[in-house]
């Protein structure tokens, strides 16, 4: 798929938003209802070409608009047309409703945001416009146990993406249960992609969750195109939800299968391998390894603010492997003894790079020095997509987590995870074969393709 950059634009009046009606004279998508959309030249500013497209199409200069909100942009493949559109969202309030249009569109109307679900838009017009204009949670899912699940995920500090993820696909299905079956199809359709994009964008810096979700979202989607029946999508869901988190957990066996032989090829009998934080993947890894009759020490750091490597060193022990708990600060020193280093991840990037917790490339890099040859076990549900267009943000947690009474002017920082550039990887294994970092952009390009929306 070809990717093409654009900006598309609500105008806002009074609560309301600006939709106007594509004509037979444009290139693609007659005779449906979009927002004022533009391509983007090279290296131009989106807020600087969505200026430019709102005087083209509606006549409004610069100082009739207000910029509300620049959103994230959304990642939409479009396979009738053989396009990866990246849409950059923007949102502008505007003085009045009287408007000029030109030559691009038929009609225009002002509706309620709300409202948009009932028309026959561009591919994925309503997700972008959430991008600005978010539904409050409360209005797509009213259910407060529902909504309590989803505010777990996001605060849950305890448990690898992954699990995370299954967590989330869970929830999805519950909020499916909890729609009436005799409700309007049309707007349970829109409530379950409203709620799924919200499950996919709660921990950005954990694919699996945008994977998974959006897994599923894409084939709901699809099936949606079948059938008018509330009822029917509904077992659709929650099949497709079983296949999805199946497939998720053989990726874990599969992936410990091979990391035991890369670990057999890798450390010496009675040999040392060193570890960060807690990955479910890792730990299965080393039992299968264990349990295959290899015989080695594992090192583990505490993985501060909330020492996630504790738990990590009482699984181990309780295995029967030989296990040290070292904290952080002293995991380069212990890199230089370790013959090998044994990583999760919460993302792959598009570039190459790994993101895991925080402490990560500092292990990786004193690895490097030493010579130890560092593996990150990671299922393709860990390809960020979003990194193949977009830049991702690292998340940053509750700061009294490092130190609960700061004072007023010392600034805490508490970084979640960090990056790991692709340099100093030997290979990454996942459930098809042993990866090169440099590999990943190929993945993504393949795996967008499958998507709904990234």
């Amino acid at each position: 798929m070809e990717p093409k950059q654009v900006v598309t634009s609500f105008l806002q009046h009074d609560g309301k938003i600006l939709i106007l009606k594509r004509s037979e004279k444009v290139g693609t998508h007659q005779g449906r209802w979009a927002g004022i959309s533009g391509y983007l030249e090279k290296k131009e500013e989106p807020l600087v070409r969505a200026l430019t497209e709102i005087k083209e199409e509606v006549d409004l200069p610069s100082d009739q608009v207000e910029l509300v909100r620049a959103g994230e942009p959304i990642g939409i493949p479009d396979a009738e047309n053989d396009v990866f559109w990246v849409v950059h969202p923007r949102l502008f309030n505007v003085r009045s409703v009287d408007l000029k249009t030109d030559w691009e569109h038929t009609e225009h109307k002002w509706i309620e945001p709300e409202e948009l679900v009932k028309y026959h838009t561009v591919p994925a017009l309503n997700e972008t416009l959430q991008k600005v204009l978010p539904t409050p949670l409360e209005k797509i899912i009213p259910n407060p146990v529902i909504l309590g699940q989803i505010r777990d995920i996001e605060s849950d500090r305890a448990h690898g993406a992954s699990f995370l993820a299954v967590e989330a696909v869970q929830t999805l299905v519950k909020a499916v249960e909890a729609e009436d079956e005799s409700g309007d199809f049309d707007l349970f359709l829109a409530r379950f992609k409203m709620l799924a994009e919200r499950l996919m964008g709660l921990r950005p810096s954990m694919a699996p969750l945008n994977n998974l979700v959006g897994e599923l979202l894409a084939k709901t989607v699809k099936k949606a195109e079948t059938t008018r029946s509330v009822g029917e999508l509904k077992m659709f869901v929650r099949g497709e939800a079983d296949h999805v988190i199946a497939a998720s957990e053989a990726e874990r066996r599969v992936i410990a299968e091979k990391a035991s032989q890369i670990i057999s090829a890798n450390v010496p009998e009675n040999g040392k391998i060193l570890i960060h934080s807690y990955s479910s993947t890792v730990l299965d890894a080393l039992k299968q390894a264990y349990d295959d009759g290899r015989r080695f020490e594992v090192i583990t750091t505490e993985s501060r603010p909330l020492f996630e490597g504790r738990t990590t060193a009482k699984e181990l022990a309780d295995h029967g492997i030989p296990v040290s708990l070292v904290t952080d600060a002293a995991s380069a020193y212990f890199a230089a003894g370790a013959d090998m280093v044994l990583l999760g991840a919460d993302s792959l990037f598009a570039d190459g790079s790994v993101v895991n917790k925080a402490g990560t490339y500092s292990i990786v890099l004193a690895a490097a020095y030493h010579g130890a040859p560092v593996y990150v076990l990671a299922g393709l549900s860990k390809v960020n997509l979003r990194s193949f267009f977009s830049h991702v943000l690292l998340e940053e947690k509750d700061t009294r987590e490092v130190w609960e009474n700061a004072p007023e002017n010392v600034t805490v920082r508490n970084l979640y995870f960090d990056l790991t550039p692709k340099f100093f990887i030997n290979g990454i294994i996942t459930e098809i074969q042993t990866l090169r970092p440099d590999e990943l952009l190929r993945v993504c390009q393949e795996v967008v393709k499958e998507r709904y929306i990234i």
